[in-house]
């Protein structure tokens, strides 16, 4: 995946800034192409893996003509979908569209709480589901920074960074591989230091890890702001500050998200593993959104954006080292 993340923005971003967008949509259809057929060649490897269990049960390990019937009707028919919606929506008032948003949200929100409270049982069960919901509210405050990288951030890129290498400028959007490549350096390091920390019994629990999360995404912020005050004094600022950034971000990420994943499938009833999953893959989106409104929001009160990030990631992060003794003591036994 991170060597995905890592090669795309080297590839399309280039393309698409420096030469044309078409071709940078290309170079992502053709890597998500080449990535299909790898994992279709190489699905021998997995065995019945990922396969439906009544297949699983006749020893069956490949997809059969049925299998692809279905593959190709749901293909064709989400396209089909999808092109109407692009097509049909903008035809409808404003009025309409926020009837059609709010009955969706309301419908599924409401499915997704009743699904929950069928198959929420029990005083350990609900205190553990409540802690989901506790830490889905902090993940919504981390990605709604930390998704500044695809926006603001690339617009600073763009438009207050040096980007100058050997007299030859580079795109922008090669800064969006500088997580992937943290990744890579640090996520190793961060397994180990969770075991040795584990050995000696000071393993931090879940949610003093999200407050430590949130505390980095806070502090990269403040670089961020620093270098944007730079900035605003007509000067293109070091490709090193954006870098340190991605860097504080990063480590934040590997405090959180790993952790948050891993929770999820511990903490939730058996039952509901998967909606719990939603709930959370859903925070993130919320998380998403908030980053893409952020700057709107900010500008209307008249905040500074990073600056204003920075001091709500870093209280989040406090208020997480706050009520981690009450969230540890609610996960009961499962850290």
């Amino acid at each position: 995946i991170n060597a995905g993340a890592f090669f795309a923005p080297l590839v399309a971003g280039t393309l698409g800034e420096q030469v044309n967008w078409h071709w940078g949509f290309l170079a992502a259809g053709v890597g998500m192409l080449i990535g299909t057929l790898w994992f279709y060649f190489r699905s021998y490897t997995l065995g019945s893996v990922g396969l439906p269990p009544k297949d699983m049960s006749n020893g069956q390990d490949r997809i059969g003509a049925k299998d692809w019937k279905d593959i190709l009707i749901w293909s064709f028919g989400s396209i089909a979908v999808v092109l109407g919606f692009i097509k049909g929506w903008s035809s409808l008032s404003e009025t309409v569209q926020s009837v059609v948003i709010w009955t969706l949200s309301i419908g599924g929100g409401g499915y997704m709480l009743w699904t929950i409270f069928k198959n929420t049982s029990g005083k350990t069960e609900w205190s553990r589901v409540t802690v989901i919901f506790v830490l889905a509210i902090f993940n919504i405050i981390f990605w709604s920074g930390f998704e500044q990288a695809g926006g603001t951030f690339n617009l600073f890129a763009r438009d207050n960074t040096d980007r100058t290498l050997f007299g030859t400028e580079f795109a922008a959007s090669l800064f969006q591989s500088v997580n992937a490549i943290a990744i890579f350096i640090f996520a190793p390091l961060f397994t180990m230091l969770w075991s040795w920390l584990n050995k000696k019994h000071l393993n931090p629990r879940t949610p003093n890890k999200f407050g430590w999360g949130l505390v980095f995404l806070g502090l990269g912020f403040v670089v961020m702001g620093i270098a944007n005050d730079r900035a605003s004094e007509g000067m293109l600022v070091s490709p090193l500050w954006l870098i340190a950034v991605y860097l504080l971000h990063t480590w934040g990420e590997l405090f959180l998200s790993p952790i948050g994943l891993s929770m999820i499938t511990k903490l939730a009833p058996v039952k509901i593993v998967t909606a719990m999953m939603g709930i959370w893959m859903g925070s993130i989106a919320v998380g998403n959104f908030l980053a893409a409104m952020m700057e709107k929001i900010v500008h209307h009160f008249d905040f500074p954006l990073f600056y204003f990030i920075a001091v709500e990631a870093i209280v989040a992060g406090l208020v997480a080292f706050a009520v981690a003794p009450l969230l540890s003591k609610m996960m009961k036994g499962i850290h």
